[in-house]
């Protein structure tokens, strides 16, 4: 397999770019219902599930992003980090899309996403203090694992 990037694969970085147009789509949806437009809002109940893993996406292109800089610089310590944070982004995105559409799925996928968001977090809280993408990203998982565990009671 090719590489782009020092560890970072074609595919990888494609898949990254699908997960941030994914994100924008939903993240339009997400502010709809928010905002209240009735045909949205009242077929919805998801909004907190929604809003929180629509954060914890935008949080992860955040920190992954500054992974590929640090990978571009040579300095792969955030290797971890990056990995767990490319998973996590992936179900969140995922979650927020079967959340806008009330998906049967949905109680399942949460659950993987509080293992998901779990990992990412704790990946994250390695580097918090020092670099403020990885404080942000704990952050979005923390409030998207609180959302994930009411819905899934």
């Amino acid at each position: 397999m090719e590489t782009d990037i020092k560890g970072i694969t074609r595919r990888e970085v494609l898949a990254g770019a699908g997960v941030a147009a994914f994100a924008a789509m939903t993240k339009g949806i997400a502010e709809a219902v928010e905002k209240g437009h009735e045909h949205m809002a009242s077929t919805n109940s998801n909004a907190e599930v929604i809003k929180t893993a629509n954060e914890c996406v935008t949080a992860g292109q955040a920190c992954i992003a500054h992974c590929i800089e640090m990978f571009k610089a040579g300095d792969t310590s955030m290797g971890e980090c990056n990995e767990s944070t490319q998973v996590a982004g992936k179900m969140c995105g995922t979650l927020a899309f079967l959340a806008l559409t009330n998906s049967k799925h949905l109680k399942d996928l949460a659950k993987i996403c509080i293992e998901t968001c779990s990992e990412c977090e704790a990946a994250c809280k390695k580097h918090e203090k020092t670099i403020a993408q990885c404080a942000s990203c704990a952050k979005a998982c923390r409030n998207c694992i609180e959302a994930c565990k009411k819905l899934a009671a």
